[in-house]
C-alpha cells in the first residue's frame, strides 16, 4: 500500500524546550500514529531545569502528512508555559526536510514516534554526542546529513559559550 505520485520525505525539527515533556510527548505520538509518520525524537530529560534542543526526525511517505503534523503544532495546545497554562509551539523550527526514496527502509507506513531519552551532561547539548552515536549506529544511510544539519543549526542558533 504504498502512495502513488507522493513524495516520501525525512524532515528534521528542533523544538526549543519542552516544559511538560511527558504530556507533549505523548501528543505527538498521537500524532505521528494518526498521520502515519514514523520517526525518533530525542529527548534530553538530564538538561537543566528542563529538556532543551529537542531534535525529532520525522519520515513520512506522504508530504502532506508532515505538514499537517507542523500546522498541529502551530494551531493546538502542545505544552504549557512556565506559569503552568496551555500553549502552542511558537519555539520549533524544520532545519531541513529531504525527499527520500519510497522504497527505503527508514519508512514504517503504519506510523509511530520512538522516544529516545539521551545520555550526557547536564549542558543544554550535553546529549549531542549520545545523538551522534545514535544516529550513525541505527540510521546509517542518511546519519551524515542527519547530523550536518543538526550542527549547522546549533552553530547559527545558539550562543558561541553553549556550543558543544
Amino acid at each position: 500500500a504504498g502512495s502513488r505520485g507522493s513524495t516520501s520525505t525525512t524532515t528534521l525539527v528542533h523544538f526549543d524546550h519542552m516544559n511538560d515533556h511527558r504530556g507533549y510527548c505523548k501528543l505527538l505520538a498521537t500524532w505521528t500514529n494518526q498521520l502515519r509518520i514514523s520517526g525518533v525524537l530525542f529527548l534530553p530529560l538530564h538538561t537543566k531545569p528542563r529538556p532543551r534542543h529537542i531534535f525529532a526526525v520525522l519520515d513520512a511517505t506522504r508530504a502532506e502528512s508532515t505538514g499537517e503534523f507542523l500546522r498541529r503544532l502551530r494551531t493546538s495546545n502542545v505544552d504549557v508555559n512556565m506559569r503552568g497554562q496551555p500553549c502552542k509551539e511558537r519555539m520549533s523550527t524544520v532545519v531541513e526536510e529531504w525527499s527520500i526514496a519510497s522504497d527505503d527502509s527508514k519508512l514504517d507506513e503504519n506510523g509511530g514516534l520512538t522516544i529516545i531519552e539521551t545520555e550526557g551532561g547536564t549542558a543544554s547539548q550535553g546529549h549531542m554526542p549520545f545523538v551522534r552515536e545514535h544516529l550513525r549506529q541505527h540510521r546509517s544511510s542518511d546519519a551524515d546529513t542527519l547530523i550536518t544539519a543538526m550542527e549547522r543549526y546549533l552553530d547559527e542558533h545558539t550562543k558561541p559559550g553553549k556550543r558543544r
